[in-house]
């Protein structure tokens, strides 16, 4: 649960993963539910916002999402939302939670079962060896041809 009270929760890891490579596209998805804790004049609202950002190793931004996980109704109720970035090639990348506007005294929800996935196609390994043995039959027959002469 992140709040936005007086002291906003900011959540940043100290630690990077390698989701920052430069060029490559990269897809973050994320449960968001509304939610409250034990006031419940401090449950969320529609206007109050989650900021999901991706950081590089030295702090600068990479990406960042607002996104609103609804006005809690009584019951924490998870769905998806996702982004995509592009990465910057500084360093590692590193995952930052907080509110989207600090200071308003309410919940600005829940976050949950945080994924990145890369766009960048990963060769199979049939497709590599049907490659290998495509560029070595090639390099053959260009030796057999120029023996023949």
């Amino acid at each position: 649960m992140v709040y936005s009270g007086g002291d906003p929760n900011t959540y940043t890891l100290d630690s990077g993963f390698s989701a920052n490579t430069v060029g490559v596209t990269y897809w973050v998805s994320y449960d968001i539910a509304p939610t409250v804790y034990v006031n419940s004049g401090q449950a969320t609202r529609d206007v109050d916002l989650l900021r999901i950002s991706v950081l590089n190793a030295v702090g600068g931004t990479v990406a960042s999402n607002d996104v609103s996980t609804g006005s809690w109704a009584g019951s924490q109720d998870f769905h998806q939302e996702y982004f995509s970035y592009v990465g910057d090639g500084v360093g590692d990348a590193r995952l930052q939670i907080t509110s989207g506007n600090p200071g308003s005294g309410y919940f600005a929800g829940a976050v949950d079962n945080i994924a990145f996935e890369s766009t960048q196609p990963v060769p199979e390994p049939a497709s590599f060896l049907l490659f290998a043995v495509g560029t070595a039959g090639i390099a053959l027959r260009r030796r057999r041809a120029v023996a023949a002469r």
